[in-house]
């Protein structure tokens, strides 16, 4: 990219200018401050000629101004700015780093949710209740008798036909339990 030298010297020469009124210096005061002859000032707030090294040193040193900045236009105009700059962006970086990983975090949770749903509609569907079963259940709450002779008929089963309810529960159980 080709440096246009007119442009740099008048976007430089503004900001003197700004800089200078802000201050509420004239430009003789200017280059007093600055260390430098009137005329050579002049030439820089005209945008004839680039700023010397003194200028430069004194706008970074006493103000705080960035070179960059004041230079090319580049950055804040402060340096103070450009640590806040910066530290923002650092924290921007660690911001989105954190919503990186909460995103993924999120995304394993869903897939987790998702395991979970199934499980559980597996699991219900095993534990589907006929509608005999249900109607069974409903009497036996209301008759106690058809709950105690339920019971013992089941226990009955148990006894009668252990081997069987070993082979299909997988594991042995007393007739006790």
């Amino acid at each position: 990219m080709e440096m246009n030298k007119g442009k740099l010297l008048r976007q430089i020469a503004s900001k003197l200018k700004n800089l200078r009124e802000q201050w509420g210096y004239d430009r003789k005061e200017m280059a007093a401050y600055f260390g430098i002859s009137r005329a050579g000032y002049s030439k820089n707030e005209n945008g004839q000629s680039f700023p010397g090294i003194k200028t430069q040193f004194r706008l970074s040193e006493d103000h705080d101004i960035s070179i960059d900045w004041f230079m090319f236009d580049k950055g804040p105009m402060h340096f103070k700015e450009k640590e806040k700059m910066n530290v923002l962006e650092k924290k921007t970086a660690e911001l989105e780093e954190n919503v990186h990983q909460l995103q993924l975090e999120k995304k394993n949770l869903e897939q987790r949710n998702k395991e979970l749903e199934k499980d559980l509609a597996e699991k219900n569907a095993a534990l589907e209740i006929s509608p005999e079963v249900k109607e069974l259940v409903e009497h036996m709450k209301k008759i106690p008798l058809l709950y105690h002779d339920v019971l013992a008929g089941f226990q009955k089963f148990k006894w009668d036909n252990k081997e069987m309810v070993e082979t299909h529960m997988g594991h042995a159980e007393s007739p006790d339990e």
